[in-house]
């Protein structure tokens, strides 16, 4: 897993997890992002959950319109994060709430 941003913490379920932080700086994010073999995730907090989610799916759609595999409008972007996004919530415990969306890196595959 590839995390370029850690805000203060990595908590999961996992008996084991291994994690390889990668610095860097040629990437300008405002927000955290994963990486794993299968997807990209994309990370959303804020006190409203509403706008924890509004933050994931700005930062998912920014990256697919940014990415050069599959050139795409910002309207393309946003389509298919509503058609391929899985978002679902991160936390809800704390005083600011998550939300993520995972785009699977199967979209992306040459057949």
């Amino acid at each position: 897993m590839v995390i370029p941003f850690l805000p203060a913490s990595l908590e999961c379920s996992y008996r084991a997890i291994e994690i390889q932080p990668i610095v860097r700086k040629d990437l300008h994010i405002d927000w955290p992002r994963a990486e794993t073999s299968t997807h990209w995730i994309f990370m959303g907090f804020d006190e409203d959950l509403n706008e924890a989610r509004k933050i994931a799916v700005r930062e998912t759609v920014n990256f697919l319109a940014e990415q050069k595999t599959v050139p795409m409008s910002r309207e393309e972007a946003h389509s298919l994060t509503s058609i391929v996004g899985d978002c679902r919530v991160s936390q809800v415990v704390d005083i600011r709430e998550g939300l993520h969306c995972m785009i699977p890196k199967s979209m992306f595959t040459k057949k």
